[in-house]
This record gives C-alpha cells, sequence and structure tokens, in this order.
C-alpha cells in the first residue's frame, strides 16, 4: 500500500498565515517540504508520494517562483500546474463563475 498526499501550496501558506499565525509567516514558520516525506513515511510506515499544485500566474509571478518549484522537484515532489493542467484537460471555462458562486445550499444540507 502506498499514501498520496496532495498539498496545494498558494493556500497552504496564504491560510497558515492569516488564519492561523494573524501574519505573514516567517521563513521558519513555512512548512519545510524537505521533510514532509520522510515524516510522513515514518509514521504511516508505507511509501508516500507527495503532489503539490501550484499556480502559474503571470510572466512576473513566474520568476518568482521558479526557484520554489526547482527546490521542490529536487525533493521529487510531483509539481501539477493548476491553469496549464485546467486548461489541457478543458476543466476550465473562462465564461462560468467560479462553481461555488453557482450553488444554493442550506446550513441544514452540508
Amino acid at each position: 500500500m502506498s499514501t498520496t498526499l496532495v498539498v496545494e501550496c498558494e493556500n497552504l501558506d496564504s491560510v497558515h498565515g492569516r488564519e492561523i499565525l494573524k501574519h505573514k509567516p516567517l521563513p521558519f514558520e513555512r512548512l519545510d517540504y524537505s521533510v514532509l516525506q520522510p515524516w510522513l513515511k515514518k509514521r504511516l510506515s508505507e511509501p508516500v508520494k507527495v503532489i503539490t499544485v501550484v499556480r502559474e500566474g503571470d510572466i512576473e509571478q513566474r520568476k518568482r517562483s521558479a526557484k520554489f518549484w526547482g527546490m521542490l522537484h529536487s525533493l521529487h515532489i510531483q509539481l501539477v500546474f493548476a491553469e496549464q493542467f485546467a486548461a489541457l484537460h478543458n476543466i476550465c471555462r473562462p465564461n462560468v463563475g467560479e462553481v461555488v458562486d453557482h450553488l444554493h445550499f442550506k446550513a441544514n444540507h452540508i
């Protein structure tokens, strides 16, 4: 048996900062990706594959993120580029709002 962990990097950092720490995470407060797989493998006693979802953004965002993406790749973490993946698999429609804007659930249905 094995485990696959999917990490959504962008929200992980912002939620951790805004919701938990109440400030932008300092370098020592951020997730140390280099220990993630070994830590999980030790606790689960099985192989662990880590996939991370990242946004490409515009050209400036890509330049700022390239070093981070390279670090993830060097740690054998599989990168999925959100916009590219959605376009290649035809799962995005630019003329449609976010799905949460179209769903109307009553609180007792959740």
